[in-house]
């Protein structure tokens, strides 16, 4: 699967949800692997999804992802680009 967002190439889905799912995926422009979480906003609660964001723009940690950009694809979908964290499920870490 590869498909174009932006400057972004969606490569692969890492993780899905009841309202979004997440890719692997680069940065066109420079190179750079991201994940890019595609929120179906008809399905989202908008106070929920301006929460999060809120919360990541404030965030400064090496040990929390950081957030890079967040556009509306103008298709009913939010993207939200992060760091890409490989590794698996936290879950199964703990």
């Amino acid at each position: 699967m590869s498909k174009e967002v932006g400057d972004y190439l969606l490569k692969k889905e890492i993780g899905k949800g009841a309202f979004s799912v997440v890719y692997e995926a680069i940065k066109k422009s420079t190179n750079e692997e991201v994940a890019v979480k595609v929120i179906d906003t008809a399905k989202s609660d908008p106070q929920k999804l301006q929460g999060e964001i809120k919360i990541l723009k404030m965030v400064d940690h090496p040990y929390i992802i950081k957030l890079y950009d967040v556009f509306d694809g103008n298709d009913g979908k939010l993207y939200i680009i992060t760091d890409l964290v490989k590794g698996g499920e936290l879950f199964d870490r703990i």
